[in-house]
């Protein structure tokens, strides 16, 4: 197939996609995208939607490659979630990213959002792209093996045991020859402890 005629596939599918009917927001779903939401909606199917997918999979898998590259000393990661307002209700807790990535702002320092952001990086919702979680997990992984000098982590009052931090980013930071450091700040007492 010519690149002529694939570029116009997916224009033509783009174009498609935005005048589909909008997807219902779940708005007792207060998760944020990397974490583990109850399952989406299934992303579209059909030859041409899942050719639009992967082709936005590999665009912005291979951005983050080329994009994610956290100067020394500069990567910070986050997990978990402090209580919210009303302690007997999980839907008020607060997650740890705004708290994380507000300390990151005010020391010259970044997290995994803040690059996405910088380098105008949108990872599609799982409803919209197959791909979505592989796409996160991309990004994750890569930061963390990118990730050099000393690093931090801010952690909630809670964090889930198959967090993203705890399964994927910290495994590759306490591995890596590159981390001299990594420091653990539990937001919700005060504390920090060195892990490395």
């Amino acid at each position: 197939m010519k690149p002529s005629t694939l570029l116009f596939l997916y224009i033509a599918v783009l174009a498609a996609n935005s005048v589909a009917a909008p997807v219902p927001f779940n708005l007792s779903n207060d998760l944020e995208p990397r974490m583990d939401p109850p399952p989406p909606p299934e992303a579209p199917k059909g030859p041409i939607s899942r050719l639009s997918q992967y082709v936005s999979y590999k665009m912005i898998s291979s951005k983050i490659s080329r994009k994610f590259k956290p100067e020394k000393d500069e990567a910070i990661f986050w997990a978990g979630r402090l209580p919210g307002n009303d302690p007997k209700d999980p839907s008020s807790s607060i997650s740890m990213e705004g708290h994380a990535r507000k300390v990151a702002k005010d020391e010259g320092k970044s997290t995994l959002e803040d690059h996405l952001d910088k380098y105008k990086i949108k990872i599609p919702d799982a409803s919209k792209n197959r791909h979505s979680a592989k796409l996160w997990e991309k990004a994750s992984t890569t930061f963390a093996h990118r990730a050099h000098g000393e690093t931090h982590a801010y952690l909630g009052s809670y964090v889930r045991p198959k967090s993203v931090y705890t399964t994927m980013e910290k495994p590759i930071l306490m591995a890596s020859n590159r981390i001299t450091r990594l420091t653990e700040h539990r937001v919700h007492d005060g504390t920090s402890q060195v892990v490395k």
